[in-house]
């Protein structure tokens, strides 16, 4: 697992042994950012779910001015503080180790919102939809406000339609399916 591109370009990053956290591919990962493009710069970015980080990395590391990092997990929030600082991020990168909709309570308390969310939960969870009416309580997200959903790629699969929030891009890499929403006028 490694940085893709921009300035922490080809730096490796620590994962954890085994299959508990299930970090994105560099394959996925690549089509996420090319599919974002230049959205990214100057973006405040949230990563929740965030295992090692991988995507808020890959976001500071094209551009974006600011990433909020969240997972429940003690180890993973180990191993992503591990991966920061074999990157040299500072504060640009916030670490909350907490349940995602405590943590994005504490984002939102702070008055700050996001260009960009990262969403990569365990795939069986079925948190998705909870993340997008989370978002929506905490006023998270201004219109055009982009969601990245990652899930199961399963035959046939439909992306999930979410009030707030319109299906801009789906597509499928293998087993994982990545949907990304933007957020449009409450109606």
């Amino acid at each position: 697992m490694r940085v893709i591109a921009g300035e922490y370009r080809g730096r490796r990053l620590a994962a954890p042994a085994g299959d508990r956290v299930r970090p994105t591919s560099d394959k996925v990962k690549e089509a996420v950012f090319s599919m974002l493009g230049a959205s990214v710069q100057g973006a405040a970015v949230i990563d929740i779910f965030a295992g090692t980080g991988g995507l808020g990395i890959e976001a500071l590391s094209r551009g974006a001015a600011r990433c909020w990092f969240c997972d429940v997990s003690a180890s993973s929030v180990a191993i992503l503080r591990q991966n920061l600082a074999l990157v040299g991020i500072g504060d640009e990168g916030a670490v909350l180790q907490a349940d995602f909709r405590r943590a994005l309570q504490r984002i939102a308390a702070s008055g700050a919102t996001a260009d960009i969310v990262f969403a990569d939960p365990p795939y069986d969870s079925g948190y998705y939809e909870d993340v997008m009416q989370t978002l929506l309580t905490y006023g998270m997200m201004s219109v055009g406000g982009l969601v990245v959903l990652e899930s199961a790629a399963e035959k046939g699969r439909v992306a999930p339609v979410f009030p707030g929030f319109c299906v801009i891009k789906s597509k499928r890499y293998g087993h994982t399916a990545v949907d990304i929403y933007e957020r449009t006028e409450d109606e």
